[in-house]
């Protein structure tokens, strides 16, 4: 795969301001690369309570943890405005990971940190 074919796997998403890209429970099959806007990563307590734990913009990624440990996610995101995302699907990232060896480097580090600090990333 050419770096050439690597940006025409990648699938546009958009989201308006208050959607949810996927709820918590769920299971991610895509990572997510924000180009533009800003998500929130809302923890929702039994209660009906959401509090907002961090948030991303333009340049983070997310779903790594979904995608990579095949867990259901624990958080639900949600977007502030107008986000603008980029995503690649499961197949993809596998076929990069095996043709990118910068790719695949960065995901082991993620893969380490989930095993070592019990987080999502």
């Amino acid at each position: 795969m050419a770096k050439e074919e690597l940006l025409y796997s990648l699938k546009l998403e958009t989201l308006d301001a208050g959607q949810i890209l996927f709820g918590s429970g769920d299971i991610i099959q895509k990572l997510y690369f924000i180009c533009a806007g800003e998500i929130s990563i809302v923890l929702q307590l039994d209660n009906g309570e959401e509090i907002i734990t961090d948030m991303l913009s333009a340049g983070s990624n997310l779903g790594a943890y979904s995608i990579l440990k095949d867990a259901k996610q624990m958080f639900t995101i949600k977007a502030n405005k107008y986000t603008t995302l980029m995503y690649l699907d499961r197949d993809a990232l596998i076929h990069c990971r095996d043709e990118f060896k910068e790719i695949n480097n960065e995901l082991i580090k993620c893969e380490s940190y989930i095993e070592e600090e019990g987080i999502p990333v």
